[in-house]
């Protein structure tokens, strides 16, 4: 944690993080509810081919260099997926 909040990452400094797992309801507070949406979005994605709310965010996916960070699919080399053909 330390060379996190000296260091920050690859991509981006880090100002503020949280060491300790945050457990809220997700009525709560905005910024999980995002979270939820995302994470909902890449499951039906990966599990049902859908890909209709991906699609609604896919643009604001971090990335570097044109390549997304924050994101890896553990799958072999023949997946045609959107993050493996990019």
């Amino acid at each position: 944690m330390k060379k996190f909040h000296n260091q920050g990452t690859l991509w981006t400094s880090i100002d503020h993080i949280i060491e300790t797992p945050f457990f809220v309801n997700s009525e709560l507070t905005s910024l999980i509810q995002i979270a939820d949406l995302y994470s909902y979005s890449l499951k039906r994605y990966f599990e049902n081919n859908e890909d209709d709310l991906l699609m609604r965010i896919y643009s604001r996916i971090d990335r570097k260099n044109g390549k997304i960070v924050g994101l890896r699919h553990f799958t072999d080399a023949t997946c045609q997926c959107i993050f493996c053909k990019r």
